[in-house]
């Protein structure tokens, strides 16, 4: 959707668009957005709904915004901070990228949920060596559960890690 402004709203309308511009360039200077974000930003700027869109479809355009490459970079960076693919899913629909868009984020293969709930829990296992198992095990279980792991999955993985780790510090204490 092209603004085409009439003759007299000419001057207005331009300047209006290069305001947009201008904010669409310094809110996705220092961090990457998405078409989304961007057009509530200009919407919350007091930019005209018409002149908006036609910002981001410029922005989209030049390269500036770009979903898919947001999505696939979003979702590939939080599997690897262990969070669980339902997790990203609702992240990247709260960042207003479209459904179609974030099921062709899916890093990997989907996988085992249980296996990437495990290598979680394992690598947060060690820091809490000093707890109680108790202690250890609500705080490891939240943990896992605020990364969009299923409840019951995270208790069963966590109490596993925090056996095997205490397992392991016994045995190198021998």
């Amino acid at each position: 959707m092209r603004v085409e402004p009439a003759d007299d709203d000419e001057p207005d309308a331009q300047a209006e668009l290069e305001r947009a511009m201008t904010i669409v360039r310094r809110g996705s200077s220092q961090t990457v957005r998405t078409e989304d974000q961007l057009n509530r930003a200009l919407l919350r700027h007091g930019i005209a709904p018409e002149v908006a869109a036609e910002a981001v479809a410029r922005s989209r355009d030049a390269g500036i915004v770009d979903d898919s490459a947001y999505a696939t970079a979003f979702a590939a960076e939080r599997a690897r901070k262990g969070h669980a693919w339902g997790r990203i899913r609702a992240d990247l629909r709260q960042r207003g990228v479209p459904d179609a868009i974030i099921e062709t984020a899916r890093p990997g293969d989907g996988g085992d949920p249980d296996a990437a709930a495990f290598d979680v829990a394992i690598k947060r296992a060690g820091r809490m060596n000093g707890l109680e198992f108790e202690t250890a095990l609500r705080r490891l279980v939240g943990y896992l559960v605020r990364r969009g792991h299923h409840e019951g999955v995270a208790v069963k993985v966590a109490r596993q890690a925090l056996h095997h780790e205490r397992e392991e510090q016994r045995a190198a204490e021998r």
